[in-house]
């Protein structure tokens, strides 16, 4: 009972921290950035935006989300064996988004995905596949985006922060490869069969927990499946090719967006820079550091942005306009929870 107890306590000071974390860092973030930038430069870019500029590229942001919930159409349709309508994948796509909120990065609303599409198919396991094949491929798609345009680019001067981003994109890259090449060349020994079956008892008690907790399933059944059936869509190279294709898409409608952003403020800068920089912000903003990659974002712009010369000021109010793309599909999944019924387990009975 004591140690009952002990762990309860515990977990709760970690949720503490972790909130104050990922609440308090974007503050102080925000802090050294206003002691550094000018302020009278960033008001009059404000002043000098065109708003008209601003709104056009505010409306590609829910592009994205249409591409994603496409992609992970492919992949659910995939996984579960039958046509999903891509109405269904669209809601729910955009329904847990605004669950990033409440838990660092994209972890909440990737778990909302997997337990509303598990409620309707079954197959719980399959569907934390899809997301995760989705994530690999997001990850190959945008380390090779910054290793082609890196020879391309005419940079100010190369720091370390780019050297080292290089150097992981590489790294990363090298990675997936020969994790690929192992697991094919192992793939039917005893060795790798008792790791994927070891891979699974952890992530279904993971889920099954999470699922648990909000009243979503109480059969543990539901969660097996075999390994077979997880690898199989991989191997599926129209497939493959078809997610890698709205990857690349998404990339570059971020990266017009970013183009648009820079238009509306008045700053000429190559569409190349902006190819770039999406995947290196695509990315940072996943990681589960704070609300929606804020702070880290705006230095990451500055950074970034600098190497080619951008003005502080204009890479932070860049930094901010995206973030406002963002908190209107935001808005938009806020605005179809309330339609939907406010909570998961009603938006899922419905289904």
């Amino acid at each position: 009972m004591q140690r009952e107890v002990l762990t309860v306590n515990k977990n709760r000071v970690k949720g503490v921290m972790r909130g104050i974390v990922y609440w308090g860092l974007p503050v102080v973030i925000f802090y050294f950035i206003y002691k550094k930038i000018d302020i009278s430069a960033l008001y009059t870019n404000i002043q000098n935006t065109d708003v008209a500029w601003l709104l056009f590229g505010l409306s590609a942001f829910p592009l994205v989300i249409l591409l994603g919930a496409y992609r992970w159409r492919l992949l659910l349709s995939q996984y579960n064996c039958a046509k999903i309508p891509f109405e269904y994948t669209l809601k729910h796509y955009w329904i847990g988004l605004p669950m990033g909120i409440i838990v660092p990065g994209s972890l909440g609303w990737d778990l909302y995905r997997v337990l509303v599409v598990g409620k309707r198919f079954g197959r719980y396991l399959l569907n934390i596949a899809a997301v995760m094949v989705e994530k690999v491929v997001a990850l190959l798609i945008c380390v090779s985006i910054i290793i082609v345009l890196f020879p391309l680019m005419h940079f100010v001067e190369v720091p370390l922060v780019l050297e080292t981003i290089l150097i992981v994109s590489y790294a990363a890259l090298a990675s997936l490869v020969l994790l690929g090449v192992v697991l094919l060349i192992i793939k039917n020994s005893k060795a790798s069969k008792a790791l994927l079956r070891g891979m699974e008892r952890w992530l279904t008690g993971k889920l099954l927990r999470a699922a648990c907790r909000i009243g979503l399933v109480k059969n543990k059944d539901e969660f097996g499946v075999p390994w077979t059936q997880v690898a199989r869509p991989i191997t599926n190279a129209r497939l493959m090719l078809a997610v890698g294709t709205v990857t690349v898409l998404i990339q570059a409608v971020l990266a017009a967006a970013s183009q648009i952003l820079f238009v509306a403020i008045g700053y000429d800068i190559s569409i190349l820079v902006n190819f770039f920089a999406a995947p290196i912000f695509y990315l940072l903003v996943v990681l589960p550091i704070s609300f929606g990659g804020l702070g880290v974002r705006e230095v990451a712009y500055i950074l970034i942005f600098g190497l080619f010369g951008v003005p502080e000021e204009t890479a932070l109010l860049v930094s901010l306009f995206a973030f406002s793309g963002m908190l209107v599909n935001y808005a938009i999944g806020g605005v179809l929870i309330a339609i939907y019924r406010s909570g998961v387990e009603d938006m899922i009975r419905r289904n």
